[in-house]
């Protein structure tokens, strides 16, 4: 993480995170993700490919395909193995 919070001579920079599950620790960055979506400060979800439902309100993996919601696809809310939103980006789900 060079854009991390902490900053010291032996590394490339660290990120403080799960402080919103009250489980503060370090990361380097690849996996410090948080989604602003969720109420409240939002949710560390790891994962950079995961995504935040605006139909059922639940992370998935959307993968860098933009996979469908499998939640939403076990509730027949949905069907197929994209992201059938009508526009061209990726999610509109604030990730940090």
């Amino acid at each position: 993480g060079e854009g991390g919070a902490i900053q010291c001579e032996d590394c490339c920079g660290l990120y403080v995170t799960r402080l919103c599950e009250g489980r503060p620790g370090f990361d380097c960055g690849k996996f410090h993700n948080h989604c602003t979506e969720c109420p409240g400060f939002g949710q560390c979800i790891g994962d950079y490919r995961e995504a935040h439902c605006e139909r059922c309100n639940k992370h998935y993996f959307q993968g860098l395909s933009g996979f469908a919601c499998e939640n939403c696809k076990r509730k027949g809310l949905i069907s197929g193995d994209y992201d059938d939103d009508d526009d061209d980006e990726a999610d509109d789900c604030c990730i940090q």
